[in-house]
């Protein structure tokens, strides 16, 4: 999981849990259910993998993948939110 997502088992459980209470703008493929597709999102963000190359390694087609990946990341940044700092707010040095 931590090679894949950049999240551990942990935080990866923790964030599935705040994405299922929340609303997405777009629907989740359900074949692939919201773990699968965050799964799929931070695969795509983190490695920028071709989508046909993801949904092979998670067992389904590529305009699936498109689909999670297109639902999920308005989700991941509302959820990070409170965690993420601009450019302004890093310290100097």
């Amino acid at each position: 999981m931590k090679c894949t997502t950049g999240l551990s088992a942990h935080q990866f459980a923790e964030l599935t849990q705040w994405i299922s209470q929340s609303k997405p703008l777009h629907t989740i493929p359900a074949i692939l259910g919201v773990a699968g597709s965050l799964q799929a999102t931070l695969t795509y963000l983190r490695h920028n993998l071709p989508q046909a190359a993801i949904g092979e390694l998670l067992g389904v087609s590529q305009p699936t993948v498109s689909r999670a990946v297109k639902a999920r990341p308005e989700l991941v940044t509302r959820a990070l939110d409170g965690y993420l700092i601009t450019a302004e707010e890093v310290a100097p040095g």
